[in-house]
C-alpha cells in the first residue's frame, strides 16, 4: 500500500512541475511510466491490490502519448534474460494489449535496425508536436489533410515553414 501511495503523490503533485514544462511547450519523455506497473508489479516489488493500482491510474494525468517499442519474445529475450522467456512473453502480449485500449497508444516494431527504430520514434513524436502546436493556435481546420498520415518532414513543413536553401 506505501508504494501505491507513492505512486499517487508523484504522479500527482510531481506533475505540477511537468505541467508547468508542457505549458512551456517543453517535450518532456518519460523512459518508464506508471503504466509499467500495471504491467510488471515484481520489478516494483508491489504485492498490493490490482484494483488500487486501476484506481490510481483513473486519477493521475496521463501521458499524451505512449510509445511501446515491440519485438518478438525471442528478439526481446536475445537482447536482454533478467527474466525468463515465458514472462518476456507475457510482459509483451501485456504491452501490446495496454498499448491497443489507449487512445494515445503507438507501438513501433523494435525488431529492426536501430537507426530505422529511432526514426519510427522520432517520426511519432513530431507527428504528435505537429498536432499539439496545431491544437494550440487553432490550425487544425487549416491543415492539409495528408498530415494524418504524412511523414515528420511535411508536417514540419506544414506547421513550421523551413526556409530552404538552393
Amino acid at each position: 500500500m506505501v508504494r501505491a501511495a507513492y505512486w499517487f503523490v508523484y504522479y500527482t503533485f510531481g506533475f505540477i512541475g511537468l505541467y508547468l514544462a508542457l505549458a512551456r511547450s517543453t517535450l518532456v519523455l518519460n523512459d518508464r511510466h506508471f503504466v509499467d506497473i500495471l504491467v510488471d508489479r515484481k520489478r516494483y516489488r508491489y504485492g498490493g491490490p490490482l484494483w488500487l493500482l486501476h484506481l490510481i491510474w483513473r486519477v493521475i494525468p496521463k501521458p499524451d502519448l505512449i510509445i511501446v517499442l515491440d519485438a518478438s519474445p525471442q528478439v526481446l529475450q536475445a537482447r536482454k534474460q533478467e527474466v525468463s522467456f515465458e514472462e518476456t512473453a507475457r510482459q509483451r502480449n501485456a504491452y501490446l494489449s495496454l498499448a491497443r485500449t489507449l487512445k494515445n497508444g503507438q507501438v513501433v516494431d523494435a525488431s529492426q535496425p536501430l537507426e530505422r527504430v529511432a526514426g519510427e520514434v522520432s517520426d511519432v513524436i513530431l507527428r504528435h508536436l505537429a498536432m499539439r502546436i496545431a491544437r494550440r493556435f487553432d490550425l487544425e481546420r487549416n491543415m492539409p489533410c495528408r498530415i494524418h498520415q504524412s511523414t515528420s518532414t511535411e508536417i514540419s513543413d506544414a506547421v513550421l515553414p523551413i526556409k530552404k536553401e538552393k
